[in-house]
């Protein structure tokens, strides 16, 4: 049976695109293309890179408590695309 090691949290990319969200929702006055939409794409992006990193994992690797985590993990990024998806605050 192949080592199961510890899966690195994609949280550096969901921390950044919680930031990202969080400078895109404080913007006063007009928005434009620096205040918005760059920042909401970065947000988006940071997500998406998360999203592939655990379907990699869960893809890939060898032992089945990994898969496990991956998939747990894919879940939770794939509950924070959805919260983007639907925040108002965010368009």
């Amino acid at each position: 049976m192949p080592k199961v090691t510890r899966i690195p949290l994609p949280t550096p990319e969901r921390d950044a695109a919680a930031a990202r969200l969080a400078t895109l929702r404080g913007v006063k006055g007009p928005r434009t293309v620096e205040n918005t939409l760059v920042l909401y794409d970065a947000a988006r992006n940071e997500l998406a890179l998360a999203t592939a990193q655990t379907g990699l994992l869960v893809a890939v690797s060898p032992a089945s408590a990994m898969r496990d985590k991956a998939q747990a993990l894919s879940r939770t990024v794939a509950a924070e695309v959805a919260k983007l998806n639907l925040d108002r605050g965010a368009y």
